[in-house]
């Protein structure tokens, strides 16, 4: 680890940490709150579009989003980060379209996850509440990219083997980044402070990451349990 990361993953680390404690601070048990999109997600119509916008606001109130709109905006609330996004200056990251520095990359497509959760809700069969939230948090995985990083998604910007079976990434969602991997980029897990390795990391490992978070970060230990025993896993 070089001098500048060994100072840049800590701050990253509380960036997140205070953006999960606003979180919690106001919704302490999410199944509790009744997020209005979670709401929708279990019991909604099941139409992909609306799935789709569903999912991005939830995610959004995580702080896994590019845009400035809150305190959670440009990253904030990104487990996973490339290393020129840890790099560059917080000052210098703007998530507006003019002038964009930093992006928000789905590791797991919105797109693909609608799909998969109209699998689940086959037929618009109401799911509960918990699950619902569990199984979102578990496949939700997101990484702050610097912009300039995006062209590395070529040819796999909308989709991923992750859910394939028998495939090289199936569950493991940052195989999908073989070309920044390949042009010498770097993800990193800035919740734990590891280096990513794709070959390696699972949604299971990703899912731990999130319990492990929302407890330092406040969330109500009746929410923390029933959240562990809902696992997808």
């Amino acid at each position: 680890m070089t001098d500048d990361l060994s100072t840049a993953l800590p701050n990253e680390r509380t960036q997140l940490l205070e953006t999960g404690k606003r979180v919690f601070a106001k919704t302490p048990n999410p199944c509790v709150a009744r997020f209005l999109q979670l709401d929708r997600l279990a019991k909604g119509p099941t139409d992909k579009k609306a799935i789709s916008n569903d999912l991005r606001k939830f995610h959004d109130r995580f702080g896994w989003m590019a845009k400035e709109s809150s305190s959670a905006g440009k990253c904030a609330g990104a487990l996973y980060r490339t290393q020129a996004f840890i790099q560059l200056p917080s000052d210098e990251r703007i998530g507006k379209k003019r002038g964009q520095t930093v992006h928000i990359e789905h590791t797991v497509p919105v797109n693909v996850l609608s799909m998969r959760w109209l699998e689940v809700r086959k037929g618009g069969q109401e799911q509960e509440l918990m699950p619902t939230f569990a199984w979102v948090m578990h496949h939700t995985v997101a990484t702050a990219f610097h912009q300039d990083e995006r062209m590395s998604l070529k040819g796999v910007s909308k989709s991923t083997d992750c859910f394939a079976e028998g495939a090289p990434g199936f569950g493991r969602p940052f195989k999908r980044y073989s070309g920044l991997f390949h042009q010498g980029g770097q993800v990193w897990d800035v919740y734990n402070g590891a280096l990513i390795e794709p070959d390696l990391f699972s949604l299971s490992d990703h899912f731990a990451n999130v319990v492990a978070l929302a407890q330092e970060a406040g969330a109500a230990p009746q929410f923390i349990a029933a959240l562990k025993a809902s696992s997808p896993d």
